[in-house]
C-alpha cells in the first residue's frame, strides 16, 4: 500500500477536528436527550456547584475517542501511520475497563466502593504493565541509567494510579481537569514527535481533540461534568501514553518527565494528603488513624482555596492552567536539553511551586510556629453584617468557609427579620418552592429593616421575578447557580450604593 505523505500539521488539524466536531454533537444530543437524567450530579456540602448538572462528559469523550480510533486504525492506513497493535490493543482495553468503572460511579443508582475501584484500577495497570509490557524500566540520574527490573511493574502501576485518581481529585470546579488534561496530552505529543512516535501523536491529537468538543459545555457556568468516566479515563490514557513515550528506545526521557506532565494533579494531591495528615495527628489521632484520614476528602484543594480569595471558577481555572503549563514546558525542556540545565529548571519550577503553596496558605502551621510571639496578635474587624434567611445548606455552607474580612454572616428565619429591625447592611433571602409568597416577604423585610435585598432563585419562570423585582428599587433578583466571589461584589455594590445615596441626599431645612 502507498502511503501518501501529507503535511503533519493539516493532517493533524483535520483529525483533531473532526474529533472536537464528533463529540461536540454527541454531548449536546446527550444534554437533549433524557439518558442525562440517570447521570446527575446534585448539589452537595462538599460541592462548589448549587443546581442539578448531569454528568455525560466522560461518555461523550469515551464514545468519540473510541469511534475515530478506530476509523484511523482500520480505514485512513493510507493517510496516517499505521498504530501500532500493542499500543491500540492496551487503550482500548484500559479504556473499556475504566470506563465501565466510571460509568458505574457516575451513574444514580449505582455505586462503587472506594476501595473496591482502588482495588480495580490496580488490577487494570497491572494488566498494561504485565501483559502490554507498559511500564516503567530505568530512570536516568545524571547521564547514568538504573534498571528497575521487576520494580518496574508495582512502580508504573502506582504511577498510573495515582495519575488516575489526581485527575479525578483536580475536577473540581468548572473546566479544570478538561483544560490541565489536555495540556498533558500536547505536552505527551511534543514527546513522541521528538522521537518520531507519530501515531501517539495522532492518538493524542483525537483525545485532545473529544475533550474539546466537550469543554463548551464544561467551561463555568458548566452544563455538564465530566464525571468520574471521564475523569478517571484520561487520567489512566495520560499516564499510559507518558509511560510509553518516556521509555522508548530513541527517547532522552526519565520518569521525572512523566511525572512532570502530570505535575499539578500530583502536586494537588500530595499537599491534600500532608495537609489531611498534619491535621489528624494535631487532632490527637495516633498514626495508623492518620494516615488514613489522608483519603478522606476535603474542600480545601488549591482550587478551592483560589475561590475562597475571590476568584470565579473561570478565573481559578485560568489561573491554574498557566500553573499547570510550567510544569509541562518544563517537561518539554528537560527532555531535550543537558541534565545541568534541566536541574536548574527542577530548582526554579520547585521554586515556583512553593512560592504557589505559600501564597495560598499551605504553610500556615509552619509560618505561625516561626512567626515571633510580639507579632501573634488577633486582628479586631470591623466587619459589615448581613442578614441571610433561608439558606440551604450549601448556600449556608459556602459563606461560611469563604476567606473574606468585609462581611459577618448572620442566618435568621424570615420571622425574625420581619418582627423587628436590626442592624443590617444587606439581606440576603434563598427563595424557596413558593417564589411569590418568598417574594411578598422580602418586600415586607426589605421595608422592616431599612436595607437593601438581594433574592436569590432558580425558580424556572425566574424571567416573572426579575420583572417584578425590577419596579422594587430595594429588591435585587440573582438568578442561580451564583457563585460566591460574585455575591460579594453585589453585596458590596449595594452597599456602595446606599451610601452614595445617603451623602447626596439633600438635607433637610430647618423652620
Amino acid at each position: 500500500m502507498i502511503i501518501i505523505k501529507y503535511n503533519w500539521i493539516l493532517t493533524g488539524a483535520i483529525i483533531f477536528a473532526f474529533a472536537a466536531i464528533f463529540s461536540f454533537i454527541l454531548s449536546w444530543l446527550l444534554l437533549k436527550s433524557r439518558l442525562c437524567t440517570y447521570f446527575c450530579d446534585p448539589p452537595g456540602k462538599r460541592k462548589v456547584h448549587q443546581r442539578v448538572i448531569p454528568r455525560i462528559g466522560g461518555i461523550s469523550i469515551i464514545i468519540s475517542f473510541l469511534v475515530i480510533l478506530t476509523c484511523c486504525k482500520l480505514f485512513f492506513t493510507g493517510f496516517i501511520p499505521p498504530i501500532n497493535s500493542t499500543i491500540f490493543n492496551a487503550i482500548v482495553f484500559a479504556t473499556i475497563c475504566i470506563g465501565i468503572i466510571g460509568f458505574i460511579d457516575d451513574i444514580n443508582f449505582l455505586y462503587i466502593n472506594v476501595r473496591a475501584r482502588f482495588l480495580l484500577e490496580l488490577l487494570i495497570a497491572f494488566g498494561i504493565a504485565y501483559f502490554y509490557g507498559i511500564q516503567f524500566t530505568s530512570i536516568t540520574i545524571i547521564d547514568n541509567a538504573v534498571n528497575f527490573g521487576l520494580l518496574g511493574i508495582p512502580i508504573s502501576m502506582l504511577y498510573m494510579v495515582g495519575i488516575t485518581n489526581a485527575a479525578n481529585i483536580i475536577d473540581g470546579i468548572d473546566g479544570l481537569a478538561s483544560g490541565v488534561l489536555v495540556a498533558g496530552f500536547i505536552s505527551v505529543a511534543i514527546l513522541a514527535a521528538n522521537i518520531g512516535e507519530y501515531a501517539i501523536i495522532i492518538i493524542c491529537l483525537i483525545i485532545a481533540g473529544a475533550i474539546s468538543g466537550f469543554f463548551p459545555n464544561n467551561k463555568a457556568p458548566a452544563r455538564a461534568f465530566l464525571g468520574d468516566s471521564g475523569s478517571l479515563f484520561l487520567g489512566f490514557l495520560l499516564s499510559l501514553l507518558a509511560i510509553h513515550v518516556t521509555n522508548q528506545p530513541g527517547s532522552h526521557s526519565s520518569i521525572i518527565v512523566a511525572l512532570l506532565i502530570a505535575g499539578f494533579p500530583i502536586v494537588d494531591v500530595s499537599t491534600a494528603m500532608i495537609r489531611r495528615f498534619k491535621k489528624s495527628l494535631i487532632a490527637g489521632y495516633p498514626i495508623v488513624r492518620s494516615l488514613r484520614n489522608m483519603g478522606v476528602a476535603d474542600s480545601e484543594h488549591i482550587h478551592h482555596r483560589l475561590l475562597y480569595r475571590g476568584l470565579g471558577h473561570s478565573q481559578a481555572s485560568l489561573v491554574l492552567y498557566i500553573f499547570n503549563s510550567t510544569f509541562c514546558i518544563a517537561a518539554i525542556l528537560i527532555s531535550r536539553i543537558p541534565v545541568k540545565y534541566g536541574l536548574i529548571a527542577l530548582c526554579y519550577l520547585t521554586f515556583v511551586t512553593i512560592a504557589v503553596l505559600y501564597q495560598l496558605n499551605f504553610f500556615d502551621q509552619i509560618t505561625k510556629l516561626i512567626k515571633p510571639k510580639t507579632a501573634r496578635h488577633v486582628e479586631h474587624d470591623n466587619r459589615l453584617t448581613i442578614g441571610v434567611i433561608q439558606a440551604d445548606p450549601i448556600l449556608r455552607y459556602a459563606l461560611d468557609i469563604y476567606k473574606q474580612k468585609m462581611f459577618t454572616f448572620e442566618f435568621l428565619p424570615a420571622e425574625i427579620a420581619l418582627s423587628e429591625p436590626q442592624n443590617y447592611s444587606v439581606m440576603i433571602y434563598a427563595c424557596g418552592s413558593n417564589s411569590s409568597h418568598d417574594l411578598k416577604n422580602a418586600k415586607k423585610i426589605s421595608l422592616v429593616q431599612k436595607c437593601s435585598m438581594l433574592f436569590i432563585s432558580d425558580i424556572p419562570n425566574n424571567k416573572k421575578l426579575h420583572k417584578e423585582t425590577s419596579v422594587i428599587s430595594e429588591v435585587t433578583y440573582i438568578n442561580k447557580p451564583i457563585y460566591i466571589p460574585v455575591l460579594m461584589e453585589n453585596i458590596y455594590d449595594l452597599i456602595k450604593l446606599k451610601h452614595l445615596r445617603t451623602i447626596t441626599q439633600e438635607p433637610e431645612i430647618a423652620t
